[in-house]
């Protein structure tokens, strides 16, 4: 029986995680002829970054590297992989969790009235391994995740709290009688 040939376009996150899926089952090879074709010498799509060793190795970016929604998948794919590989613990980046580090504060801007206004957010962050979730939430999921707003909206205010505490003095005038 002849292979069949599938033809990867591009090397951005949605295509890499394809080839990821389809080499999943035992004896792919046998079944299949996967080849990828990327404009350029970097995966990565808009995504894809790289240093440039003329200005101190800064990274450079072709976009945002914010992963909103179904970090379930993509942390299952980076999981896959990264167990194939079964890279020595001595070598760089030998895990997942070393090559990934979680990053919960996020500042956008927004160009208003010939004026950028900013925007800080800082994202609660759960505890344990992003690719056991789920993206079917439940009620007590959703409850979880609700909590976790609400305990850092409770810290923040706190915080402000504690700095306008800080910024007030208090005088007091002793009279005389």
């Amino acid at each position: 029986m002849a292979k069949e040939k599938i033809v990867i376009l591009g090397g951005g996150v949605a295509a890499m995680t394809s080839a990821v899926y389809l080499t999943e089952n035992e004896n792919w090879q046998e079944k299949y002829d996967i080849t990828v074709y990327q404009l350029g010498w970097r995966l990565g799509g808009k995504g894809a970054s790289g240093r440039n060793p003329y200005l101190g190795q800064r990274i450079e970016e072709h976009g945002l590297h914010v992963w909103f929604g179904a970090y379930v998948n993509s942390f299952r794919a980076i999981e896959t992989v990264y167990n194939q590989l079964n890279r020595p613990d001595n070598m760089p980046l030998s895990s997942w969790q070393e090559a990934f580090k979680p990053h919960s504060f996020v500042v956008l801007q927004e160009f208003i009235e010939n004026e950028w206004q900013t925007w800080p957010v800082d994202f609660p962050t759960i505890d344990g391994n992003p690719a056991d979730g789920t993206l079917d939430l439940h009620f007590w999921q959703l409850l979880e995740v609700l909590i976790a707003w609400l305990h850092k909206f409770i810290e923040t205010l706190e915080d402000e709290i504690e700095q306008a505490n800080k910024a007030t003095k208090l005088q007091t005038k002793k009279v005389e009688r």
